[in-house]
């Protein structure tokens, strides 16, 4: 760019330096002579000045595209930060909303900590809780991953061989 305007100031002295000469031309060749390269010089300016214009308007339109870029980079990493760790009733180490854990330690939504770490969230999906199962489970939708949550309050403990031997009416199977 600054090759193209040092090219710009050139031809604007070098068409100053013609019209000096026009003034000074006595006969009409000279004048003729001087008005061509005037006009020829002009032209070149012009030129030049579209191609200064078009470089212009490139890195406008880049500066622009970078900008988006890194709103969008900023949005994302803002939205990363809202997470944090949070282990589970279970163990596992999943991400929470930082604002949405409660006095329980519990939140939602959830998201997957493989997924995380591959610059994506994806947000767990509640599994179905049977009555037997000790702890609530969740699935991340994008990596298939499982993660024990917190225990299962409603949970029916199993009978042992010895409660059912009692219940059938009698002794004890231990």
């Amino acid at each position: 760019m600054i090759s193209e305007i040092s090219a710009s100031v050139t031809a604007i002295k070098t068409s100053l330096d013609l019209l000096r000469v026009l003034g000074d031309a006595k006969s009409e060749s000279e004048i003729q002579a001087a008005t061509h390269g005037l006009h020829r010089q002009l032209t070149d300016l012009q030129i030049e000045n579209l191609r200064l214009a078009q470089l212009l308007s490139s890195q406008y339109e880049e500066i622009t595209s970078l900008k988006r870029e890194l709103s969008k980079a900023d949005k994302e990493k803002r939205e990363f930060e809202r997470y944090t760790e949070y282990k589970t009733g279970a163990g596992h180490f999943i991400y929470a909303v930082r604002d949405s854990l409660d006095n329980d330690g519990t939140g939602e939504p959830y998201a997957c900590p493989h997924c995380y770490h591959k610059g994506a969230i994806s947000f767990l999906q509640a599994l179905y809780t049977d009555k037997n199962d000790i702890f609530h489970k969740a699935k991340c939708p994008s990596c298939s991953n499982v993660f024990r949550m917190e225990k299962n309050e409603d949970r029916v403990t199993p009978q042992t061989m010895s409660d059912i031997g009692k219940l059938m009416g009698g002794g004890s199977f231990s």
